[in-house]
């Protein structure tokens, strides 16, 4: 026996390898996927933008010019997160007072840069 396909498949599979190397659709179905991928990135990006500038519309010193960079806006707000999240921890044993303590130390975290005055 003969470990060779007969020659009509061997015709099949050829012509269905032109076909495919051939065929005018494929392109159209990678550049479709592709354009799906970026609206999908560019959908992401702008939900990150959505919630960074939310997150610093919120926060006292991410309307400061230099806060702009995403990196800074969550770096600040971690720190101070973290800050309150200790501060939460002290309140719970009682030894600071409850809100406005809290309050307090977060409007002091940051304090602006003093602008020179040209003259």
């Amino acid at each position: 026996m003969s470990t060779t396909p007969p020659e009509s498949e061997i015709a099949v599979q050829e012509t269905q390898a032109v076909q495919l190397e051939h065929d005018p659709h494929l392109p159209d179905v990678n550049q479709r996927n592709r354009f799906k991928k970026n609206q999908r990135d560019i959908l992401r990006r702008r939900e990150m933008s959505m919630l960074f500038d939310r997150l610093a519309y919120l926060l006292p010193w991410g309307q400061d010019y230099r806060y702009k960079s995403k990196a800074m806006i969550l770096t600040k707000a971690i720190e101070v997160l973290s800050g309150n999240a200790a501060e939460d921890e002290q309140e719970k044993i009682g030894e600071e007072p409850a809100a406005a303590g809290r309050q307090l130390v977060f409007r002091n975290m940051y304090t602006p840069p003093q602008e020179e005055k040209q003259g």
